[in-house]
């Protein structure tokens, strides 16, 4: 899932940079649409998660990434920066909650504190590494050329998500855990 990371560091470090000079006079607009979507689904579909399952909810992050950053990539506009970021922040609302149980999904009980530290360090890790990465592809192609690089980043997640799924046919669910008394 690094890959769709990358993706998600390339948008944060150079949105403004690009809505500048696509003609915005900066990106608070973007950074607000797409902290509003993000939120409200993790607060008003915090069940969705559950109700998609761990595997589907990564497909349609990584899906939803990839089609943003496209979107964004392809028109170059501000329209498409707009309705780039609407796609892209639907898809980054699931994904970390999505590599999270999928990490957890087969984990001891005795694993999972570990498990976790270990998916937000990595999570940490992505977002430096990742606009690094971009970072250099932004300095080779431009900012378009970033932006569909991260596409292609999330779509090579998908790849490897489908493979790993497929490798594997045990269940791929977090077991709800009794409720205390």
């Amino acid at each position: 899932m690094f890959s769709g990371l990358i993706a998600l560091a390339g948008f944060t470090a150079f949105v403004a940079l690009y809505a500048r000079r696509i003609g915005l006079g900066g990106a608070d607009t973007i950074f607000l649409l797409y902290g509003g979507i993000v939120l409200a689904i993790r607060v008003f579909g915090a069940r969705l998660q559950d109700r998609l399952g761990s595997v589907r909810a990564g497909f349609m992050a990584l899906s939803g990434i990839a089609g943003g950053m496209i979107v964004i990539a392809s028109w170059g506009t501000v329209t498409g920066l707009y309705v780039g970021t609407v796609v892209y922040a639907l898809g980054a609302a699931l994904l970390y909650p999505a590599i999270l149980l999928l990490a957890l999904a087969r984990a001891s009980d005795q694993e999972r504190a570990s498990v976790v530290g270990t998916v937000s360090s990595f999570f940490d890790l992505s977002q430096g590494l990742g606009s690094l990465i971009v970072g250099v592809v932004v300095s080779a192609a431009g900012y378009r050329g970033g932006f569909a690089f991260g596409a292609g980043c999330a779509l090579v997640a998908i790849v490897i998500l489908r493979t790993a799924t497929r490798r594997s046919r045990a269940p791929v669910s977090v077991p709800r855990p009794e409720p205390a008394l």
